[in-house]
């Protein structure tokens, strides 16, 4: 059974293990700044557990404005509790759990919890995030968040 919660401080060496399973080197935050951010902004991560194993994750600040900055990714104390939007720095499945709806069923579950905020206004995501829609009877479409363009997936069908 699928669980998504809060980690435990105990889980946070874990998480960033998986941020270098998911992320290029170059990408991925080091443990110290993970440490940094779970310390800072605890409430802003959510886990994806299944069988005991913790498969995904999502990560970020809150923020005045939806605009990420780089150093946001690095210096945890720009973190603002009363700010108006909660940003995504990171969305990361395991490779052995992609493609079962993981990602969304994360990221759903953060939307939820920055609107779920009281006078929370929305959230912000500087990654590049695809969704794929099927539409039962008439094959799917991808919708690209960078060129906020859809386009048909030839051969892709759910009936």
């Amino acid at each position: 059974m699928l669980v998504i919660r809060k980690p435990r401080d105990s889980e946070v060496k874990t998480l960033a293990a998986l941020e270098h399973v998911c992320f290029p080197k170059a990408e991925a935050a080091p443990s110290d700044v993970m440490r940094a951010r779970y310390e800072t902004f605890p409430d802003n991560f959510l886990v994806a557990e299944s069988d005991g194993v913790i498969r995904g994750y999502i990560n970020g600040c809150s923020a005045a404005t939806p605009k990420i900055e780089d150093r946001m990714y690095h210096d945890a104390s720009l973190h603002d509790p009363a700010g108006d939007y909660l940003l995504v720095f990171g969305l990361g499945v395991h490779p052995n759990a992609r493609e079962h709806g993981l990602a969304g069923t994360l990221l759903r579950s953060y939307i939820s919890l920055a609107l779920g905020s009281v006078d929370r206004r929305g959230w912000a995501s500087r990654a590049r995030i695809t969704w794929f829609i099927i539409i039962p009877g008439s094959g799917s479409r991808t919708w690209d968040s960078q060129t906020r363009s859809m386009e048909a997936r030839p051969g892709m069908t759910c009936s």
